[in-house]
């Protein structure tokens, strides 16, 4: 699993990273600069095991942000609905 890739990605977040999970997963919580949380999620082994999950990891991360910023007005919805790539979930 490749959480330094995904680290360095979210450089520019407080980043703080749970223990391995018995499925090989983790959770990474993104804190706002009051140390509150903004979001949590867990990443599972398989998306990082190759670099189109680690893209599919940070675009649900962005997409997670902005909701949780309130920018879910239909033309933010309409471009994260209008992606081209094909999303695999494993």
């Amino acid at each position: 699993m490749d959480m330094n890739a995904l680290l360095a990605a979210l450089a520019s977040y407080n980043v703080t990273l749970g223990p391995r999970r018995p499925d090989g997963g983790r959770v990474i919580t993104l804190h706002d600069e009051k140390g509150e949380p903004l979001i949590s999620r867990v990443v599972g082994r398989a998306l990082l095991g190759h670099p189109a999950g680690l893209a599919e990891v940070l675009d649900s991360v962005r997409r997670d942000l902005l909701v949780a910023g309130g920018s879910t007005d239909e033309t933010v919805l309409a471009a994260l609905r209008g992606s081209d790539r094909v999303r695999t979930y494993a």
